[in-house]
């Protein structure tokens, strides 16, 4: 089996509307759907998804404990024509 395309990338988020007014309000990504906890943006062919924290644990079944505040959670990457203009 090999791996070429990344399907879905799912965020674990605190505050749901917080992070999707800044997905969708700064960044200008399309909500694709929401559903309680969880949200899914239009991002082509990688979806990019927001989960809350207390789902997830509720999910999993385990406590998920947050990064500390100085280590960087993740990083996500977008291509563009314009960087400045972006």
């Amino acid at each position: 089996m090999q791996f070429e395309l990344a399907d879905y990338v799912i965020i674990i988020v605190e505050d749901l509307d917080r992070s999707l007014g800044f997905y969708r309000d700064v960044l200008g990504l399309t909500l694709g759907h929401r559903a309680g906890d969880y949200a899914q943006f239009n991002t082509g062919a990688t979806r990019i998804s927001l989960y809350t924290r207390r789902a997830m644990v509720d999910t999993l079944g385990v406590e998920i404990d947050p990064a500390p505040k100085s280590a960087p959670g993740f990083e996500l990457g977008f291509k563009v024509d314009d960087a400045d203009a972006a």
